[in-house]
């Protein structure tokens, strides 16, 4: 018969196993999506997965990779809290060759940078009924906040002699620069009894939509005692992406 060898008496039969299981492939194609600054609205980032069968139903689970919390993180990775989930599954319908992962991502406001993240899909555990073609694909997580700092304008600006009192100072904006925003600047003494003070010590510098940079002078008072050196704080507060930012400058005694 047709497949059948007989040597030396010895009949053997060629047996061809079918392979039945389902091939599953995750769509590679980079994603990206803008973090969101609600916490309780959470954008996604949808990958597709398919497969080459269409029977019976079928789960995959997946989890995250490439966050902060692994050794030798990438100075751009997510943080576990940017996800709703760092784990989950995924099933397909019977009847159907498509599935979608949707991983939710925690929004705030904080000024964090593009993150970056991979989506993996589990080797298949014995019995699964399905085989891995491509598994892993790359997201970033876009930044939608904006970033204040505050610095001095020069070295001279950082640390001056007493009898310099003019000091400049930059504040700049970073990110999502689109929206107008209003910064209240607050200059304090580290020292409250020191015998010095300020022209000014609080104002408010107001940039206009995709402004980035604006300059401020902080204005010291002079003083004919020997007091030592000092120095003072500039904070920033109100506006958008500040959070308390602030930068301090000294003044070395003559």
């Amino acid at each position: 018969s047709a497949g059948t060898i007989i040597v030396d008496g010895q009949q053997s039969t060629d047996i061809t196993i079918v392979n039945d299981d389902d091939i599953v492939n995750l769509d590679s194609t980079a994603k990206f999506e803008a973090e969101g600054n609600n916490p309780d609205v959470h954008n996604k980032i949808t990958f597709t997965i398919t497969r080459d069968s269409s029977n019976g139903s079928k789960e995959v689970d997946w989890h995250l990779e490439g966050l902060s919390t692994e050794q030798g993180a990438s100075a751009s990775a997510a943080d576990i809290e940017d996800f709703v989930a760092t784990t989950g599954h995924v099933t397909f319908a019977d009847g159907s060759t498509t599935a979608t992962i949707e991983i939710e991502l925690v929004g705030d406001r904080v000024y964090e940078g593009n993150e970056t993240f991979k989506l993996v899909l589990d080797k298949p555990t014995l019995g699964s009924g399905y085989s891995l073609n491509n598994s892993q694909a790359n997201a970033t997580i876009t930044e939608d906040d904006v970033g204040v700092s505050i610095t001095a304008k020069t070295e001279a600006d950082a640390t001056a002699l007493e009898n310099v009192t003019s000091h400049t100072f930059t504040i700049s904006r970073v990110g999502d620069t689109t929206q107008a925003s209003d910064i209240v600047w607050t200059v304090t003494k580290d020292n409250p009894d020191a015998p010095y003070g300020f022209t000014v010590t609080t104002d408010t510098v107001h940039f206009n939509a995709n402004e980035t940079a604006k300059d401020i002078t902080i204005t010291t008072t002079n003083d004919s005692e020997m007091n030592g050196d000092r120095s003072y704080t500039v904070t920033l507060t109100n506006g958008i992406g500040t959070n308390g930012t602030n930068d301090t400058s000294d003044i070395i005694e003559e």
